[in-house]
């Protein structure tokens, strides 16, 4: 029956599924970072978190996460980018306790997977394999919305953007140049179909902090 929910969602065995997870910190103050989430044929969910994030630490210490699902650029960038300026956070009022698990969950996603850690693979690598099992499953939207290519163009110019931070940090820059030359086609594409917007607004934010990391714009 979960399973089937999951389905319905978009979910599937092989598909990558981009996500925001929540998990709490030591301190227990809530935390969400962007995540990539597939669903193995057994029907349980596979995180792979970089073993150095505090999402990763959370899940290992914590064993609980929502599985948060959204079309929101905004959540995804506040999420993926905090800290990075004083006006990129995430506000407390973002968040509200799960039901079934001991975790956070955004109280403005389109749905959310409430989840416990089964499993965890892969400790001591560069990014581990966490199996979740999905103990709750809620969706908070009903009806279609419009459908605009800014949304899509921004989420994907952010999560390239956190793999342009790493690799420049690293000095992959051949690989970084790849992804900024997509992001600045991105921009352009917001550019024309969200001009004077929140979105066009965003993607200059989401520009600024790239320069910040020396990236070239």
């Amino acid at each position: 029956m979960m399973e089937k929910r999951l389905l319905r969602l978009g979910f599937a065995p092989g598909l990558i599924v981009e996500t925001v997870v929540s998990t709490y910190n030591p301190n227990r103050q809530p935390a969400a970072a962007p995540m990539g989430v597939t669903l193995d044929e057994g029907g349980k969910l596979v995180i792979r978190p970089f073993t150095d994030t505090q999402t990763f630490r959370n899940l290992r210490s914590r064993r609980h996460c929502v599985v948060n699902l959204t079309a929101d650029p905004r959540i995804f960038f506040h999420t993926a980018f905090k800290g990075e300026k004083p006006s990129i956070s995430i506000p407390p009022e973002w968040f509200e306790k799960a039901e079934k698990v001991n975790a956070p969950r955004l109280r403005d996603s389109d749905a959310y997977l409430e989840a416990s850690v089964v499993d965890i693979q892969g400790e001591n690598r560069e990014r581990a394999s966490v199996f979740c099992r999905v103990e709750k499953v809620r969706t908070l939207t009903s009806g279609p919305k419009a459908y605009c290519r800014a949304t899509f163009a921004l989420i994907e110019s952010i999560i390239h953007a956190t793999r342009v931070a790493f690799l420049l940090k690293t000095g992959k820059k051949t690989k970084a140049g790849r992804l900024l030359a997509l992001i600045a086609h991105y921009r352009q594409l917001v550019g024309r179909t969200a001009p004077k917007t929140d979105k066009e607004k965003l993607m200059e934010e989401l520009v600024e902090v790239l320069r910040g990391h020396g990236a070239s714009l």
